[in-house]
């Protein structure tokens, strides 16, 4: 039969009893588990940040020789950054025909979408008239709507985008 011990300051030499001390490790060797994986999980989203952060930028900048590197080390063309932009929604946010051309050859999803926009909304807001004919060529849907509950004209409508208008009627 086993006796817990009562700690008073008058009997500071007790000792545990052996299953409370069982206990006790097991606790701290499931806590030294844990750390371990959050500090893993930690590691590994850092550096997926910091890739999904190169590819962005890459496509942002309209830098076909970064994005090709990316997409040959396996990079998914479709990947999703910080506030869920891919690629192409960057690459199109920042007018990049050439760029937006490349993705699309190489998979890219022409109706990517964030509440707040679409891989087309975002070239009507870039001005670039040509992309936004390319991308509709390409199937990107102008029924699409956003969180405001617009779809592509009423986007171009709203953004001033008056140029846009009679190529996106419906």
């Amino acid at each position: 039969m086993v006796s817990f011990c009562h700690f008073t300051p008058t009997q500071p030499n007790k000792t545990f009893p052996i299953e409370m001390e069982f206990m006790i490790l097991k606790l701290i060797n499931k806590l030294q588990i844990m750390q371990a994986f959050c500090l893993i999980g930690f590691l590994c989203l850092g550096a997926c940040a910091f890739r999904s952060d190169k590819i962005l930028d890459a496509a942002m900048a309209g830098d076909i020789p970064a994005l090709k590197s990316s997409l040959d080390k396996g990079w998914d063309v479709n990947m999703r950054g910080m506030h869920g932009m891919t690629p192409l929604m960057e690459a199109a946010r920042n007018g990049h025909l050439g760029t937006c051309r490349f993705i699309i050859d190489h998979d890219g999803d022409v109706n990517s979408h964030i509440n707040s926009g679409s891989v087309l909304t975002f070239a009507i807001a870039s001005g670039n008239r040509e992309l936004v004919l390319f991308l509709l060529g390409k199937g990107a849907d102008p029924r699409w709507k956003n969180n405001q509950g617009e779809n592509a004209y009423a986007s171009a409508k709203s953004m001033g985008k008056i140029d846009m208008l009679h190529i996106l009627q419906p």
